[in-house]
Formats: structure tokens, C-alpha cells, sequence
């Protein structure tokens, strides 16, 4: 019953940390655009840029704000 339950836990929370580790990349990347963007504001192609990868990063933190509930499991 501990490995069944390890196992479940592996389950779960492996795809976990995969999608934070895209967090991360992503976060990476807005760093990296918003350092190009304090040198040259009026660069359309890098703001376009930034707002996308801003985008995306906000929907990578919605998933795993669910993917948490789905770990943690109905509270009471």
C-alpha cells in the first residue's frame, strides 16, 4: 500500500514539476524581453513579444494553480 501510494503520488506530481519547470523557462524569457525592452522602448517586435510571453505565463501559472487543487485534494 506505501509503493501504491508513492506511485499515485509520482503520478501526480511529476507532471507537476515538469510544468514548473516551464514556469521557469517562461519567466526566464520575460526577463529577458523586459532587458531588451529598458534599452528600446519602441521596439514593436520585442513588446509584441513580451505581452505573448506575458500571456503564456499567466496561463502556465493558471495550470498549475489547478494542478495544485488536484494535488491537494477536496478540503473540508
Amino acid at each position: 500500500s506505501i509503493v501504491l501510494i508513492g506511485n499515485v503520488l509520482s503520478v501526480l506530481f511529476v507532471p507537476l514539476g515538469l510544468l514548473e519547470a516551464e514556469i521557469e523557462e517562461k519567466e526566464a524569457e520575460v526577463a529577458e524581453l523586459e532587458q531588451k525592452l529598458a534599452v528600446d522602448w519602441s521596439d514593436v517586435d520585442t513588446i509584441a513579444a513580451h505581452a505573448r510571453a506575458r500571456g503564456e505565463l499567466t496561463s502556465l501559472f493558471e495550470r498549475w494553480e489547478r494542478m495544485l487543487e488536484e494535488v491537494a485534494g477536496p478540503q473540508s
